[in-house]
């Protein structure tokens, strides 16, 4: 055999660990300092409601919402505003159905709200087959809001 075998060539160099937690052992890294509810001295102050006032608000107006849901429901006796027009009534109510969409302007109050039961609600967003249940009411013409609370205001109609 050629010689001795030279060991010191195989041994793997110690290397010292470089994340973090190691950093945060010698002290290069501050420990994390609590929040302070008030800012410094001289610093800024957040723009508009804080996440507290956001959730307060979303929950009185989701409470605000459940009620009014209600009062549609009652307001016609659980019972579907399709019936008799609709092909697929299941006569229950489950959905209330906003004749001005949110979207476009409308507001969750009950003179804007109609109760259908799922099958023809998806009717009138037009889930199945395009807008097939079209509402009309007494001064949609003239551009004035919807007001369902009061009897016979508010008409439906199956097209298609």
């Amino acid at each position: 055999m050629a010689g001795k075998i030279d060991y010191s060539v195989l041994a793997i160099p110690k290397v010292k660990p470089q994340g973090p937690s190691w950093k945060k052992q010698q002290g290069s890294i501050p420990a994390a300092r609590p929040r302070e509810d008030r800012p410094k001295p001289g610093g800024r102050k957040p723009k508009g409601p804080t996440a507290k006032a956001r959730a307060k608000k979303r929950t009185a107006t989701m409470a605000v919402a459940a009620t009014d849901r209600q009062r549609v429901f009652e307001r016609q006796q659980h019972t579907c505003f399709a019936v008799g027009v609709s092909k697929v009534c299941r006569r229950r109510v489950q959905d209330p159905h906003e004749l001005v969409p949110v979207g476009a302007g409308g507001k969750r109050v009950s003179r804007n709200r109609v109760g259908l039961c799922r099958p023809c609600h998806d009717a009138a967003q037009g889930k199945v087959g395009g807008n097939v249940l079209i509402f009309d009411w007494v001064g949609k013409a003239d551009g004035q809001p919807p007001n369902a609370d009061q009897l016979g205001n508010v008409t439906v109609k199956w097209i298609g």
